[in-house]
């Protein structure tokens, strides 16, 4: 029997000390099958090539598509500074037209698109390649920026592709 100012603490003694520590080896060993039950390369290799087989839904058979490496698609800190942008919505739905706003002093420039996703671990898959609407090249406004907070909001900006 445990004291009531042991409460919470894993001490008892006599036979409650022996119980406590038979049922925490207990759990470790299930919890030891368990992982390697999960574990086991064939299962998993096996789980893996059906799930791209015979997708159950179209969220896993878009994930099952090669995925293009992040050399190819990530930016690092901001980018390049002589060409800034963004897509007017977070996300788009199939069908959706996609929007961005580009500010550069580029007569030349493209933007890839690319959907994010798991695609075997490469984190994202390229779509398509949009030109820019309108006449080269998009300078934008500055945008308004609220130094307490370090907000800078670029919505004035005009559609650039």
């Amino acid at each position: 029997m445990v004291s009531p100012g042991r409460v919470g603490t894993f001490f008892g003694t006599g036979d409650d000390m022996d119980a406590n520590l038979m049922r925490r080896w207990w759990l470790v060993g299930a919890a030891g099958i368990g992982m390697m039950l999960a574990l086991s390369p064939g299962q998993a290799e096996a789980q893996t090539a059906d799930a791209c087989a015979e997708p159950a839904n179209w969220i896993i058979a878009e994930n099952c598509k090669p995925g293009n490496p992040s050399t190819e698609w990530d930016i690092n800190g901001a980018g390049d500074l002589t060409i800034q942008g963004f897509s007017t919505d977070i996300s788009y739905n199939f069908g959706e037209t996609a929007q961005f706003k580009i500010d550069t002093d580029s007569a030349d420039y493209r933007v890839d698109i690319y959907r994010l996703g798991y695609y075997g671990g490469d984190g994202a898959r390229f779509v398509e390649t949009v030109r820019p609407s309108g006449p080269l090249p998009h300078q934008q406004p500055d945008c308004a920026i609220d130094w307490d907070v370090r907000l800078y909001d670029c919505g004035t900006w005009a559609v650039s592709a």
